[in-house]
């Protein structure tokens, strides 16, 4: 009911509204450590509940390459443990919080993507005295590696190269 100083007007209808539950902020902080070949271990700064309503997080994580995402993660832990990974490959891990309300539950925005690499395994290789016995065995010479190609070729460039400078400058002069 409204009133003033000329008299009380009218009551209005009741008016029943609700209010928006806004998300959860995004999440920051995130950080990888603990990089091994096949796992790593991801943290982040936790979210201060709302209210009574509880925070979760969504993990998500995906291969540079591919760029599609797939979940990990999801629980109430502000960090976790990345396993089955694949050695010597990149990817990206980005974390979003979840506001858990009686309403149901309302996600955040994802972080920014972080992206971190594993190392590559490393094979041990077989000792140089096995090899050549196989090859004294064999009676014949090693192929050679790609690497020693690749000096032939360009010492022959070079020769090549200093071989056309000396005849333009023999014709020039």
């Amino acid at each position: 009911m409204a009133a003033n100083t000329t008299g009380k007007g009218p009551e209005s209808e009741v008016y029943t509204f609700t209010t928006v539950i806004t998300p959860p902020p995004p999440v920051k902080g995130l950080k990888v450590r603990n990089i091994l070949n096949r796992s790593c271990h991801l943290d982040w700064a936790a979210l201060r509940p709302q209210g009574n309503d509880s925070i979760e997080y969504n993990v998500q994580c995906a291969r540079l390459r591919e760029q599609t995402y797939k979940l990990v993660y999801h629980g109430a832990d502000h960090s976790c443990e990345l396993k089955d990974l694949d050695a010597g490959a990149e990817y990206l891990v980005r974390v979003c919080a979840i506001r858990q309300s009686p309403r149901g539950a309302i996600e955040g925005p994802y972080s920014s993507p972080l992206n971190f690499s594993t190392p590559p395994v490393h094979h041990d290789t077989p000792p140089q005295q096995t090899v050549r016995m196989q090859h004294h065995q064999n009676g014949g010479r090693r192929p050679l590696t790609d690497q020693q190609w690749a000096g032939i070729i360009l010492s022959g460039f070079i020769v090549l190269a200093v071989l056309c400078a000396m005849l333009i400058a023999h014709t020039i002069y």
